[in-house]
């Protein structure tokens, strides 16, 4: 009879999603194996890239990007698709992950910064970190708020269109 509660209560704890925690926070990326949402790429280097949680019927994924710009065009692409939970950037010094939002960012240093994609956007945990890196290749400071504008721009500027996500 215990044998046959405790399955039972085994078999409600699992149908009710006990011990099951939320997806949260930045992935752990796997060099050389992982692909770009956006491109396809196999992200080769950690330190370009970035991440984005979304949660669509419930239920959270991350998805990997080899390229600011990628993560970028594949955002503007989704808007109101795709519920973002939170995007996540490596430090381009450090290689640690940084949330979107405080990290400060180096654009248009193109042909200066190797970028996976040739975006020439690299992110940094502290603003001192990214003006440093700033005065050695160029390019511009910017918040996460002002860089989709700025890329979006930039690409039409360039190729006389917004990059498609595929």
């Amino acid at each position: 009879m215990k044998c046959m509660a405790v399955m039972m209560l085994s078999a409600a704890c699992g149908l009710c999603g006990c011990g099951r925690t939320e997806l949260a926070g930045p992935p752990t990326i796997r060099l050389g194996k992982d692909e770009c949402v956006s491109c396809g790429m196999i992200i080769s280097e950690g330190k370009c890239s970035g991440a984005m949680l979304i949660e669509t019927a419930g239920d959270r994924a991350h998805l990997l990007f080899d390229d600011l710009g990628c993560l970028l065009d594949y955002k503007r692409e989704q808007a109101g698709k795709v519920r973002v939970v939170g995007i996540f950037v490596h430090d381009f010094g450090d290689g640690g992950w940084v949330e979107s939002n405080t990290a400060t960012y180096v654009f248009g240093a193109e042909g200066r910064v190797h970028t996976p994609m040739g975006s020439g956007i690299i992110a940094f945990g502290s603003r001192e970190r990214a003006e440093a890196r700033q005065r050695e290749s160029g390019g511009e400071l910017m918040a996460f708020a002002a860089l989709a504008e700025a890329r979006r721009d930039w690409m039409e500027q360039r190729f006389g269109k917004a990059a498609k996500a595929r």
